[in-house]
């Protein structure tokens, strides 16, 4: 799609506006499912980036970062619930406060972002095993929280250069 060309994400905005002209509360309830399912994957990079700070090769800065974003989802969902909200803040939140009520769509959302992690560090643990690196799950366990924080700003189109220097700033701590 369009953030293979195009810098910061464009196409994820570009997405939200199609989406948004078929949904009802449009745009905003759009982001604000996005928001939500961004920081119940937030939740797993905290875990991948735990594991690499335990490990020595990732700094735990981060860990600091997501626990603020988790909070501040938390904070979100339960005070949507408790307060009475302008309209267009009200859509927003739609999500957030069906992830709080309901653990079912929690439990469907929290494993579908698990399942995609998990994806994503079995293909790197592939990749390592082919390219013969003694200890592919490790790196995968390094690489994936390395590229997932490389792209929270991609500052070029397609996140080109800066996906590769997180693979080997990882790899390279990793020996």
């Amino acid at each position: 799609g369009l953030n293979a060309v195009a810098p910061a994400h464009v196409g994820s905005a570009v997405r939200v506006a199609f989406f948004g002209r078929v949904t009802r509360g449009g745009c905003w309830t759009v982001g604000g499912a996005s928001a939500a399912v961004g920081a119940t994957r937030t939740v797993w990079l905290g875990a991948l980036i735990a594991i690499g700070s335990m490990g020595g090769v990732l700094p735990r800065w981060p860990l600091l970062v997501i626990a603020a974003i988790v909070g501040g989802s938390i904070v979100l969902a339960y005070a949507s619930q408790r307060f009475t909200l302008p309209r267009r803040i009200d859509q927003v939140l739609v999500a957030f406060r069906s992830l709080a009520t309901s653990r079912r769509d929690l439990a469907t959302v929290a494993g579908w972002t698990l399942a995609g992690v998990l994806a994503k560090v079995s293909a790197a643990a592939a990749i390592g095993f082919a390219f013969g690196i003694d200890n592919p799950l490790m790196a995968a366990l390094i690489i994936i929280p390395a590229v997932e924080l490389a792209a929270i700003l991609p500052l070029t189109p397609g996140n080109v250069g800066l996906a590769s220097a997180a693979v080997a700033l990882a790899l390279g701590s990793h020996g």
